[in-house]
């Protein structure tokens, strides 16, 4: 997945840490209206006696919630979804309307403030709420700016109080030939910066898909990707290794793909492609690669 998110990351995981949770001033940039004041004059009481040390106030219980809807975006700032993002609202989103009837130039700036999805059945933790919107970190889509969990804002009736049943997939048997099955699934699906799903996906979202599939949770972003599993030297890649690309340090990785065999790779390219194959060495910025299953 290419490396913008890890900015958005950055900084709103900083946010987060800083604060515990966004308040509508914080994120908007508006300044919070002052209260106005009322002098009241106490009738003299007498002083009671100290009754000791008084006790630290128990921390909140956190808040679960669970996706009720296919698929909900998270975005990284409620002010920066955009009218053609409509559709992916309310109750019920119609996410192959909003994927659709977005031109490519559209899809590209997805990558400022899209940060992932959240499918039907995710639990998700309550941080705080803004209007239609409720801001939730996601304990299963971890990485490197967010070990607890991605956090960002979804619409809020998209999601339960309740626990809502994932949709029901297959377990496939945890080897390199499956790995490959589960991202045959997503063959031709639109390349959807954030994306999770057959109307749309991202390089990491289909590696991401594809291993759970296989029993294994990635890290969401391609670069975190790169840290699990085994290394593996070029000459020695089997079915179902993942393959990266990037210049130089791991923060510079910005595309993951599942090499198949005979120097080739599935993988959702970029914006404006679709889930497709490619010859491996038609990339120039060849990183490394990892083994997250055993092959066969």
């Amino acid at each position: 997945m290419p490396s913008p998110r890890n900015v958005l990351l950055l900084g709103l995981a900083c946010l987060a840490v800083a604060g515990g949770g966004l308040t509508a001033a914080a994120t908007t940039g508006a300044t919070a209206p002052t209260a106005s004041t009322t002098t009241v004059s106490a009738a003299p009481a007498h002083t009671a006696a100290p009754a000791g040390p008084a006790q630290p106030a128990a921390a909140p219980k956190p808040v679960s919630l669970w996706v009720r809807v296919p698929a909900a975006n998270v975005w990284y700032r409620t002010g920066w979804v955009r009218r053609v993002d409509r559709p992916s609202l309310g109750a019920t989103p119609n996410m192959t309307k909003w994927v659709h009837r977005q031109s490519i130039a559209q899809r590209v700036t997805l990558g400022n403030n899209l940060m992932t999805q959240a499918l039907r059945g995710e639990q998700v933790v309550l941080v705080g709420a803004r209007g239609p919107w409720a801001q939730v970190r996601l304990p299963q889509q971890r990485g490197n700016f967010y070990r607890a969990g991605i956090i960002g804002w979804i619409w809020r009736s998209q999601l339960s109080s309740s626990p809502i049943a994932a949709a029901k997939t297959a377990q496939l048997p945890r080897r390199g030939s499956s790995l490959i099955r589960a991202a045959a699934a997503y063959w031709h699906t639109t390349y959807i910066f954030g994306g999770m799903t057959r109307v749309g996906i991202d390089c990491s979202g289909l590696t991401y898909e594809a291993a759970q599939r296989v029993g294994v949770t990635l890290p969401r972003d391609a670069a975190d990707q790169s840290r699990v599993g085994a290394p593996v030297n070029r000459r020695a890649l089997r079915p179902g290794d993942l393959v990266f690309f990037g210049r130089g340090a791991r923060a510079n990785i910005h595309h993951v793909a599942i090499y198949i065999g005979h120097g080739r790779v599935v993988h959702a390219p970029h914006t404006g492609s679709r889930v497709r194959i490619d010859r491996l060495s038609h990339f120039p910025d060849y990183w490394g690669a990892r083994r997250i299953v055993p092959t066969g």
